[in-house]
C-alpha cells in the first residue's frame, strides 16, 4: 500500500492544495476541528470527511514504484502532512493537479525519513482533492 501506518493514528491533517490550506486536528475520536492561525480548533459539523480521505489513503494500493526516483517539486501543487501528536507519521506531494495529462499520477511519499516516488491512478489521487475540498468547505459547528 501507499502508505504504511494505520489511519486511527492519525490526530492531524495539514494540507496545500494549489491555493487553499487547510489544517485539522482531532479533539477526540471520530470528532476533527479546524484549526486556524489561533486559538482552538473549531469542530467540524461533519467530521466524517476526515476519516474518509484517511480510510481512502490507507487502502491506495500504488500501480508502481518509480525507482530511482526524481526529485520532489520544489513547489508541488498538492502536500498533505499527517501527524500524531506533533509526530510525523507520512507527507504527500504532487506537481500537478490530477487529470491535466495522464492516467497516472506521481505522489512523493516521505515516511520514516525516507522518501520514495509512487505512480498511483489519477482517480486516486482526484478523490483525495475532492475529500480536502470537502474538508475546507465544511461548516464549523460553531458558526
Amino acid at each position: 500500500s501507499l502508505i504504511g501506518f494505520k489511519s486511527q493514528d492519525v490526530t492531524e491533517v495539514r494540507w496545500g492544495l494549489g491555493e487553499s490550506q487547510g489544517h485539522v486536528v482531532q479533539i477526540e475520536p471520530n470528532k476533527w476541528g479546524l484549526k486556524k492561525e489561533s486559538g482552538s480548533p473549531e469542530p467540524l459539523k461533519e467530521p466524517w470527511h476526515v476519516s474518509s480521505l484517511l480510510w481512502d489513503l490507507q487502502q491506495v494500493e500504488y500501480e508502481r514504484k518509480v525507482d530511482p526516483g526524481p526529485e520532489a517539486p520544489e513547489k508541488p501543487y498538492g502536500r498533505l502532512e499527517m501527524s500524531n501528536a506533533a509526530k510525523p507519521l507520512a507527507t504527500l506531494s504532487w506537481e500537478k493537479s490530477p487529470g491535466e495529462d495522464a492516467a497516472a499520477a506521481r505522489v512523493w511519499v516521505e515516511e520514516g525519513g525516507q522518501v520514495k516516488v509512487f505512480e498511483i491512478s489519477d482517480e486516486t489521487l482526484r478523490k483525495a482533492q475532492e475529500n480536502l475540498g470537502r474538508i475546507l468547505g465544511a461548516e464549523t459547528a460553531n458558526p
